[in-house]
């Protein structure tokens, strides 16, 4: 056997365990009430707000369950996310990506303050989470930083990420449907 098609043989068994575990596991949504839920206020402006409610009906869930998702997400790393933009460039190439992203108004970060408070409800650990991440930050960096600063920093990453991700969505959905994706 040759060393490509040790290669292409190893990618098809990794294509495969990776298809059965989707199958055989279901995620499981954590219990979350949120009349009882950990509330966190951020003061932001309301544009903010409004930009993640924005992104939060494109995937069926609330302002607040899209800041928790987006807070979860940048506690792991954003290893999902950054994954998940990665293919839909490969699968454009670099060119056709590079013009896509080229096209994508960034959302100003300097409307991100305000003197509007909103409520988040957290479940349960977020918080937590949150508080030591900004507790290692300050042992490495001299400037003070804050539970919601850290947040609004996380939120406009978000935002920013998720108007790219669906614009080279959309590009690949424009491709496929003209024929020329497989």
């Amino acid at each position: 056997m040759n060393r490509t098609s040790t290669l292409s043989s190893r990618s098809h068994d990794i294509a495969q365990a990776a298809l059965a575990a989707a199958r055989n596991s279901r995620p499981t949504r954590p219990k979350f009430v949120s009349r009882t839920a950990d509330k966190f206020v951020v003061r932001a402006s309301g544009q903010l707000i409004a930009a993640m409610a924005e992104l939060g009906k494109h995937q069926l869930r609330s302002a607040n369950s899209e800041v928790t998702f987006e807070l979860s997400e940048s506690l792991a790393g954003r290893v999902r996310a950054r994954t998940e933009r990665k293919c839909y460039e490969t699968t454009l190439g670099p060119d056709l990506a590079a013009a896509v992203l080229k096209q994508v108004v960034p959302y100003d970060e300097t409307e991100v303050i305000g003197r509007s408070r909103s409520i988040i409800r957290l479940p349960d650990g977020i918080r937590l989470a949150i508080a030591d991440c900004v507790d290692r930050k300050h042992a490495t960096e001299p400037k003070l930083r804050s539970m919601n600063a850290w947040v609004l920093d996380a939120l406009v990453w978000w935002i920013n990420h998720q108007r790219k991700t669906y614009a080279l969505l959309n590009a690949c959905i424009a491709m496929h449907s003209e024929g020329q994706l497989a």
